[in-house]
């Protein structure tokens, strides 16, 4: 090993997986020689994947961070760091020693912790605070579960939520990409525990779901693709399909003088969303949930809902039909959910249409029209100590609204009322000048708003939908059910399919029949909207059309108005050329210079004439022309997700078939423009239906959404998370619950680096000189008894929820399919394939 090449040790440290590479690396270090080259070499790959398991190795991690020689290996090296240890003695170091090595290092990805009752959220706060640029993925395991009741955390406070806020503030990141937020099942109470445990509630780490609403449509949350939350129990699909509190989410698009706001969809490049162990109420509402979670994201490739609640196993046999039922709805909203998301689409362009027209038709509309009138001052009060006869009257008089108070009043005017949309909030409108109103107008004129925008229907791209449930192994209908059967005929036995096997092949065939019919639906949805577009398409040629022919008409007409005025213009030249030569020549000098002065005034006059009449008839053409171009500008488009599967099939229009907006502008302030704020908002892209030149017939597409329906999604019943949790911190366990270790300390070989005493100080005197007197004596005095220190007593942790499993050591009956979403998030979730 110690002649190897540098250039062969490095291809050797590279197949070694990122858990245990710094491990492998420090042992390499203390069993090869002192070799300047490769221990560089392995001082860099030590500390590329840190880990930390306990508090002694916190400890070294702080020197290391602390020594110049190795502050710029952290610097340069550092790409992960794993907190696996759910307690330290102090959990302050690890925050100062994260935030150090977060600033100092330039290349790291990865931030995994694990975090247990004593870990405050003000000190996960203190991470998050700032901007981390280089983070691509972040890893938050909880587990706040007791022992004993504790009201401590519920009185104080303690949730997390502040942490996801501060994420949801960061800036946009194209790389960070994956996020895990994930808590541990509460445990399960054992038969003859103590009875005091009973009832426990285990603390909770989110107290509302509002800051997931925040981190679905911030600007960190457009390029999330992979998403983790695991909250037992905590419906948390709702919280990605409401509107955030504040609109400091949404686009602002201005419209003339008001500004508008569309709301943003949450995560729109998502491609794998986690949701097990979160609850998802029971029947149809589940299902009902899952089509609107699909509608809102519609990149979402992977789906899983472990123990969700979405299929609860038949309990008596007239449940059977209606988990069938639930399966073929489930598979039938999966398959169509682009047609309400399309629908969705469609009504926030109408409604930003209708505010475009509003706006436009109160600029052209003459501001005298609404001239405000103030309301009518209200009637002054009389006292009532003044005269007697006040006195008598409003004793007397009935209590309630007085007549001022329900008089009509007049209507505030467009112009200064503050007019609000279904697309969100606008700013309140002042009155403008005639200047800035008419160029306001013409900037409006301008825009490209296409008469008719039809948005299609797009396939689901969703490649696995797991929805793990437990089933028994036998069917618990036909209590004589046995995996085999005896053939009285041939004597031979019989295999049967066993109850759990054959019941998931069940399943799996009503969603893909479901999956069937939904895509049937989309196919019909889709040829009503081509056929609405074609009729559109039909209606802006005729009026291009007659737009056209209009325009030719006033050529024609502006032409002969030309000759017309030429031919009169002549006619008067020469009547008053022959009214000159009537007249005497016996004029004198200064006559007959005014006259011609005369004569010059009036050419000047009549050129002056001709240059009006030429302007006026140029003036004509152009706004002739103009509204030629507008209305080419503005034809009926065809639009689509920007990740539907039927974009491949349809494709963009060229520069020479669209056109482009009228406002002459430079490109960037180009994807300022209305409909552009539109598509780039809501994640459309312009389509057309010619292809080379051909026109592309529903036909087409309707084989193209056959094949999708002949592959429907990998759906898996099976479960991949942990149903019930344990307990990893208990400050009530002594000695007598600790795990320890006898040796002898007369042997050197089996003596621990950790502190120990002998095992007769744990024992009475009166055990002792029992023991004593008894044949087992020469061998029970030399053992020593060492209990794991505070910090390793937990450092094992339970199987992660990411733990690679190979589908070869499990039965046959739970292996996963392929391409399924548990394998993909397992993959996903593992430090080694990073």
């Amino acid at each position: 090993m110690e002649k190897l090449p540098t250039e062969i040790l490095e291809l050797i440290l590279q197949q070694i997986p990122n858990s245990a590479l710094e491990t492998t690396t420090k042992n390499l270090r203390k069993t090869l020689p002192n070799n300047d080259s490769n221990d560089l070499l392995l001082l860099q790959h030590q500390f590329k994947h840190l880990t930390i398991t306990n508090q002694e190795e916190l400890s070294q991690l702080i020197r290391a961070a602390d020594d110049p020689d190795h502050q710029p290996l952290i610097k340069n090296f550092t790409q992960s760091i794993s907190s696996l240890a759910w307690r330290y003695r102090d959990n302050n170091l690890l925050v100062n020693l994260l935030n150090q090595i977060a600033k100092a290092s330039d290349s790291l990805r990865i931030l995994r912790l694990r975090i247990g009752p004593l870990f405050a959220p003000e000190q996960l706060d203190e991470l998050f605070f700032s901007h981390l640029p280089t983070l691509q993925f972040i890893d938050l395991r909880f587990n706040q579960n007791l022992s004993r009741r504790s009201y401590e955390p519920f009185l104080k406070g303690a949730y997390f939520d502040s942490s996801i806020d501060l994420i949801s503030k960061w800036p946009e990141t194209r790389t960070f990409r994956s996020l895990s937020f994930v808590q541990d099942p509460p445990p399960q109470r054992e038969e003859g525990a103590y009875s005091n445990n009973r009832g426990i509630a285990q603390p909770i780490i989110l107290f509302r779901f509002w800051c997931l609403t925040k981190l679905s449509t911030s600007a960190i949350g457009q390029h999330l693709r992979h998403l983790r939350v695991r909250i037992p129990g905590r419906n948390v699909a709702t919280s990605f399909l409401d509107h955030p509190e504040s609109s400091a989410s949404d686009e602002s698009i201005r419209v003339g003088r008001q500004t508008c706001k569309l709301p943003r969809p949450p995560f729109p490049s998502l491609k794998l969303l986690d949701l097990s162990t979160t609850i998802l109420l029971p029947s149809s509402i589940s299902v009902t949930l899952v089509a609107a979670l699909l509608r809102r994201l519609p990149s979402l490739t992977h789906l899983l809902l472990d123990r969700s609640q979405l299929l609860i196993p038949p309990r008596f046999l007239a449940d059977v039909e209606r988990v069938k039922d639930e399966l073929h709805n489930l598979g039938s909203v999966v398959a169509a959910a682009g047609v309400p998301r399309a629908n969705e689409a469609q009504k926030v362009w109408n409604r930003l249409y209708k505010c475009f027209e509003t706006e436009l038709e109160a600029l052209l509309v003459p501001p005298s029209r609404f001239t405000s009138q103030p309301d009518t001052p209200a009637p002054p009060i009389l006292n009532p100590s003044t005269s007697s006869s006040s006195t008598t009257t409003n004793g007397s008089r009935r209590k309630g609204r007085s007549a001022y108070a329900s008089a009509p009043r007049w209507k505030s005017t467009p112009t200064t009322a503050q007019t609000s949309t279904s697309t969100g909030s606008t700013t309140p409108v002042s009155p403008l000048n005639s200047c800035s109103k008419r160029s306001i107008r013409r900037k409006l004129i301008a825009q490209r708003m296409p008469d008719k925008v039809t948005i299609l229907p797009g396939l689901s791209n969703l490649i696995s939908l797991s929805c793990g449930t437990d089933l028994p192994p036998n069917d618990p209908f036909d209590p004589d059910d046995q995996n085999a059967q005896h053939d009285q005929e041939t004597g031979e036995q019989e295999e049967k399919q066993g109850y759990e096997e054959r019941t998931r092949s069940e399943w799996k065939e009503c969603f893909e029949t479901g999956w069937a019919l939904g895509c049937r639906k989309v196919q019909d949805a889709l040829t009503e909207k081509l056929l609405s577009h074609s009729r559109a398409l039909l209606v802006w040629e005729k009026k291009l059309e007659k737009i056209r022919r209009d325009g030719n008409r006033l050529k024609t007409q502006t032409k002969m108005k030309s000759k017309t005025k030429s031919k009169t213009k002549t006619r008067k030249k020469e009547d008053q050329e022959k009214g000159k030569q009537k007249e005497k020549p016996t004029k004198s000098k200064t006559n007959n210079q005014v006259g011609k002065e005369e004569d010059d005034e009036d050419e000047d006059r009549d050129s002056e004439d001709e240059d009006q009449d030429s302007e006026e008839d140029s003036s004509e053409e152009e706004s002739h022309e103009q509204i030629v171009r507008r209305c080419e500008a503005n034809r009926p488009v065809l639009l689509i997700h920007e990740t539907d599967p039927l974009r491949g099939l349809l494709v963009r229009p060229t520069d020479t078939d669209r056109c482009l907006d009228l406002v002459e502008e430079e490109d960037e302030e180009a994807h300022t423009s209305i409909f552009g704020h539109f598509l780039r908002t809501q994640h459309l892209v312009e389509v057309t239906q010619t292809r080379n030149g051909q026109f592309l017939e529903e036909s087409e597409m309707g084989v193209q959404i056959g094949e999708k329906a002949r592959r429907p999604p990998k759906f898996c019943s099976l479960n991949d998370c942990d149903e019930v949790g344990r307990v990893v911190y208990d400050d009530d366990r002594g000695w007598s619950g600790a795990r320890v270790n006898l040796f002898d300390f007369n042997n050197p070989f089996a003596r621990p680096d950790r502190p120990h005493e002998p095992l007769l100080h744990h024992l009475s005197l009166a055990h002792k000189e029992a023991l004593q007197n008894s044949p087992v004596w020469p061998r029970f005095h030399n053992l020593a008894l060492s209990r794991l220190p505070l910090d390793q007593l937990d450092a094992v942790a339970p199987l992660d929820h990411s733990l690679l499993l190979l589908d070869s050591c499990l039965p046959a009956s739970s292996h996963h399919p392929l391409n399924c979403g548990h394998l993909v998030a397992r993959k996903i979730w593992d430090i080694d394939s990073w």
